[in-house]
């Protein structure tokens, strides 16, 4: 199954195995589907929230502000409409890029940094 990854600092196409085992390899543990359109989804660990895996992903709507984040490792593919994931299209890069902003190392360290900054300062 072709899927578009975002694995530490890298994303791109990545072929892997249609078994929930693989899935659950590549996000680190269950997973949960986050729906970014309605043949769209984002795989995700179940505990992207709280798992202490780091900032990976931002999720904005049509107006760019951030609905949701995502840590650790996670994968987009297509649905079938009846439960099935299937192959992601290339041509849904566009999809993806607009609506799931990648977080790398470098960038992660120069928002801590601006968050320390403000909340410093205030004080």
């Amino acid at each position: 199954m072709l899927v578009y990854g975002f694995i530490g600092d890298k994303n791109g196409f990545i072929e892997m195995e249609n078994t929930l085992q693989a899935k659950q390899k590549l996000v680190g543990g269950r997973i949960e589907v986050i729906s970014i359109t309605d043949e769209i989804d984002l795989i995700v660990n179940e505990e992207y929230l709280l798992n202490g895996s780091g900032l990976r992903l931002l999720l904005v709507d049509d107006d760019n502000e951030v609905w949701n984040i995502v840590n650790g490792d996670c994968f987009v593919c297509r649905n079938d409409g009846e439960g099935n994931f299937t192959d992601i299209k290339r041509e849904d890069i566009d999809i993806i890029k607009k609506y799931l902003l990648h977080i790398n190392s470098d960038e992660l360290r120069l928002l801590t940094a601006v968050l320390i900054s403000k909340i410093i300062n205030k004080k």
